[in-house]
């Protein structure tokens, strides 16, 4: 199985514009889980939170 590479995703999302406190509060989290995340702190985040930023992650590119 694929290793999700978390803190690429949310530079990804960062570069489209958005900035860490929309990515949390579109994923329902803190804008410092975010930045967990994105410093490589946290490398698993919670399933739900995870779940939420591949789809923003979807849906942010897929409109670019």
């Amino acid at each position: 199985m694929k290793q999700v590479d978390w803190q690429q995703i949310v530079k990804d999302l960062v570069k489209s514009g958005m900035t860490q406190a929309q990515i949390g509060e579109a994923c329902g989290v803190t804008q410092a889980a975010v930045n967990l995340v994105n410093i490589g702190v946290t490398k698993d985040p919670k399933y739900s939170f995870g779940e939420k930023l591949l789809a923003l992650h979807e849906q942010v590119l897929v409109e670019a």
